[in-house]
């Protein structure tokens, strides 16, 4: 797993910093004056998988009523960067989204069907998996 936004603040290959902070600052952990500036956290899980571009992504979002977005892109139709998927969960006003491990293990089971499916060569055989329980 790794992070998309956490409270409201998006991840990325780097660390990015509002206008509002005119002195330079330096790479690495931001020092705890210049985290108020950030726009972009960074990520080296994120960096790592953004240059392994046209993988399945799967990704779970909350919104500030706790609901939950669910975004997956099947494997052999990817085409969008890491950004491209966060920035789904941002439009979608996520306040926290992390992303799952991609490529042709990204897979969907919903209401008793497969609405994404593993590659052709698996069986649809995962050994972990997030669920949720709608109430109501």
């Amino acid at each position: 797993m790794y992070p998309l936004i956490v409270n409201n603040l998006k991840y990325g290959e780097n660390n990015q910093y509002s206008r509002q902070l005119v002195n330079s600052v330096p790479g690495g952990e931001p020092l705890a004056r210049h985290k108020q500036f950030l726009t972009q956290r960074s990520s080296a899980r994120f960096a790592a998988l953004n240059i392994a571009k046209n993988k399945g992504k799967a990704g779970f979002g909350i919104l500030l009523d706790g609901s939950v977005v669910v975004i997956v892109e099947q494997d052999d139709a990817a085409k969008l960067t890491y950004y491209e998927f966060r920035d789904l969960f941002v439009e979608r006003n996520c306040i926290h989204a992390m992303g799952c491990e991609g490529s042709d293990s990204v897979f969907l089971y919903y209401d008793n069907t497969w609405d994404v499916s593993a590659s052709f060569i698996k069986n649809n055989t995962q050994t972990s998996g997030l669920g949720f329980r709608i109430d109501g």
